[in-house]
């Protein structure tokens, strides 16, 4: 079992970010039982940090990180594909037209800080999967357009795609 995590009040939110690889590395072997399990975390905690952060990233990043979050919460997406769907990744390829997504003021009650301490796989993965909701939750006012996209865009390859009607 992993040590529970001291909060350090003085530790900045992404370096905290930083160091929850290390955690999962580090002890996590035997908390995180398996490999899509895992992986499901990983881009879950990704999209959140990167949308608790959306200053700190390019303008295509918010978008991209919104979407994947609509497809893993809202539509099932597999995490098996790795960084998401190909049709995501083809779509943000280049100069996709894409609106500037005005970040939320809050973004979320839960952030890095409250996933540590985690002493199985399944509290890992229900503290990780907590933090992606509340992210998506925050930002709420684009959830039209990110289910919107994904609808219209994922649809086109059902071979790559797990999520839509």
């Amino acid at each position: 079992m992993c040590a529970p995590y001291e909060k350090d009040p003085d530790l900045v939110d992404t370096e905290l970010f930083d160091q929850l690889g290390d955690q999962v590395e580090g002890c996590a072997k035997s908390v995180i039982a398996t490999g899509e399990q895992r992986i499901y975390a990983n881009l879950l905690a990704v999209d959140a940090h990167a949308l608790q952060h959306p200053k700190d990233h390019g303008v295509k990043n918010n978008p991209f990180h919104l979407i994947r979050l609509c497809w893993l919460l809202e539509h099932g997406g597999d995490p098996r594909l790795g960084q998401g769907p190909r049709w995501l990744q083809v779509q943000f390829d280049g100069n996709p037209e894409i609106p500037v997504l005005e970040p939320p003021t809050d973004r979320g009650k839960v952030t890095v800080v409250d996933v540590y301490g985690a002493a199985s796989a399944d509290e890992h993965a229900e503290r990780v999967y907590r933090w992606a909701q509340s992210v998506w939750e925050a930002w709420s006012a684009h959830h039209a357009w990110a289910r919107r996209w994904t609808s219209e865009r994922g649809g086109r390859d059902r071979a790559d795609v797990t999520c839509g009607d």
